[in-house]
């Protein structure tokens, strides 16, 4: 029971510790395979899937910037009354941004 294994010291250099690394031949092999693959599928569904696909739809409704009130004409009634709708919805997005953070 002499522990033969135990009796054997380790001489660990600066050098060894602090060596270069070469990468492990499996890691250029899964490279090379992983680019055979991912190429083709690749260029497949940028020529031809995304020429194809219809636009995703967007279910929310867009609505596009209206002049604010400090810019319409003091006689411009339907300006002021989308001015004031746009700023209603702007106050309503940010009172729920400031809910989602709390």
């Amino acid at each position: 029971m002499g522990g033969s294994s135990h009796d054997k010291s380790v001489d660990v250099t600066r050098e060894s510790l602090f060596r270069e690394l070469k990468p492990h031949a499996g890691y250029k092999v899964r490279d090379i395979f992983g680019s055979i693959i991912d190429i083709p599928v690749t260029l497949f569904r940028v020529h031809v899937v995304d020429k194809v696909r219809t636009p995703y739809p967007y279910y929310h409704k867009r609505y596009n910037r209206v002049p604010t009130v400090d810019q319409c004409l003091t006689d411009d009634f339907a300006c002021l009354e989308e001015a004031d709708q746009q700023y209603r919805r702007d106050r309503l997005v940010d009172m729920n941004i400031v809910r989602i953070l709390r």
